[in-house]
């Protein structure tokens, strides 16, 4: 009786093993499964974590590449006024030599225009070179008004010097 007894606590407690590894193992894939999801949320977590930082980290780098191309567009636009300013600087100071050129070249032919007068020798070579300087000077001179009224004896022949013009004078006088 004791042996039957104690065959049939040996089955029990062999099946109450099994059950209980079974119920073991269970409770261990159980456990496995949840440690398994839970590992997998946390890493989708830092994933997420780490594509906001991501697109944080672009968006900065998106607003500091448009704040030095803002900077260097401006700095641009600065130099470009510098640009214009020494342009038109230029240009004033070239226009102005150019006209003291043409005004000391007017001069020059005058004093050319005078000498020839004065000798009585032709003048139309200085007043053609009179018509050239003053197109650097004043195209609605009054002198080039008094030089298309000479006449062309005179350009082509001179005018009676002051000696001349005193014996013409003094010869009709007497």
């Amino acid at each position: 009786m004791y042996a039957e007894r104690e065959t049939i606590l040996d089955k029990e407690l062999h099946k109450e093993k099994i059950k209980a590894a079974a119920a073991l193992k269970s409770l261990q894939e159980k456990l496995e499964e949840e440690l398994r999801m839970e590992i997998e949320r946390k890493e989708s977590e830092k994933e997420m974590e780490l594509n906001k930082l991501k697109d944080l980290a672009k968006a900065e780098l998106f607003a500091a590449i448009t704040k030095e191309k803002a900077s260097q567009i401006e700095k641009l636009e600065e130099a470009n006024l510098n640009i214009n300013a020494l342009c038109m600087a230029f240009y004033a100071r070239s226009e102005e030599a150019r006209q003291s050129h043409s005004v000391h070249k007017l001069a020059l032919g005058s004093l050319a225009l005078e000498d020839a007068l004065s000798k009585g020798l032709p003048i139309q070579k200085e007043i053609d070179a009179l018509k050239t300087y003053m197109d650097g000077v004043d195209k609605d001179s009054l002198l080039g008004l008094v030089m298309a009224s000479l006449p062309e004896d005179t350009l082509e022949n001179g005018t009676d010097t002051i000696l001349q013009l005193n014996h013409k004078f003094f010869s009709a006088e007497a």
